[in-house]
């Protein structure tokens, strides 16, 4: 089972405040499980981090290979891995591995120069689409307050990703469907919006289908309300069978 993180940051910003990305790793399971962890720069290389492992037994064995680690893990333990925020700010991603049931989330955190927390957004919920994802979606949140989510597709792989989005309401009828295709050259990304997708859907309810021939789609998305105070942002879980 591969599970991908889309975005890992860490380095130290110009007033010496350090950014850091935090990882939580669960093992969910009755049996003793191990986790192979692999982190990749932007450009798909080996992105060579020094992680500190918070909480829990020092079981974090850092591999011969640049950015590669493993992490051995008890029935039902949890440990916190976090990057030290040193040298130049730079971003990435990461693959987890593991033939157990694990459960994942992640945090980016900002600290000042005296380490003392600025503060952090989680980047999790997130899911890989090997065949599809489903994810629920509500546009009926006030009439009032325009309403949108915006969708955010990763291919992390080096083939071109051709993904179709089909639009079920809640009455169980397809209401519209959409194909994207994501080129790749390295790892690539794609944004899109709602609204600009599915124009004429301004108060669908209901659920969208995301179909793709990738077996490495991440997707992760946020329902975006535009209220007095601003746009609020808010992570929707995404569910992949």
């Amino acid at each position: 089972n591969n599970l991908y993180l889309p975005k890992i940051v860490n380095g130290t910003l110009d007033r010496g405040e350090k950014v850091k990305t935090e990882i939580k790793i669960t093992n969910v399971s009755s049996v003793s499980a191990r986790a192979f962890l692999n982190f990749f720069d932007s450009s798909g290389r080996p992105f060579d981090l020094d992680l500190e492992l918070i909480g829990g037994r020092n079981n974090l064995q850092q591999n011969n290979t640049a950015g590669e680690y493993t992490l051995n893990l008890g029935p039902e333990e949890n440990f916190i891995l976090r990057t030290r925020g040193d040298f130049a700010v730079r971003e990435g991603w990461a693959k987890i591995s593991s033939y157990n049931y694990l459960a994942v989330t992640e945090v980016i955190q900002k600290f000042s120069a005296d380490s003392d927390l600025l503060s952090s957004v989680s980047l999790f919920p997130g899911s890989i689409a090997t065949s599809a994802a489903l994810m629920n979606i509500d546009l009926n949140y006030n009439s009032n307050q325009p309403v949108d989510v915006s969708l955010l597709l990763t291919n992390v792989r080096n083939n071109q990703a051709k993904i179709n989005l089909v639009l079920i309401n809640e009455g169980g009828t397809m209401q519209g469907w959409r194909w994207i295709t994501v080129n790749v050259s390295g790892w690539a990304q794609a944004i899109y919006n709602f609204s600009e997708l599915f124009p004429d859907c301004k108060h669908f309810r209901g659920n969208l289908y995301i179909l793709s021939s990738a077996v490495s789609l991440v997707v992760t998305a946020k329902q975006k309300i535009t209220s007095e105070n601003g746009v609020i942002e808010l992570d929707l879980p995404i569910f992949s069978f």
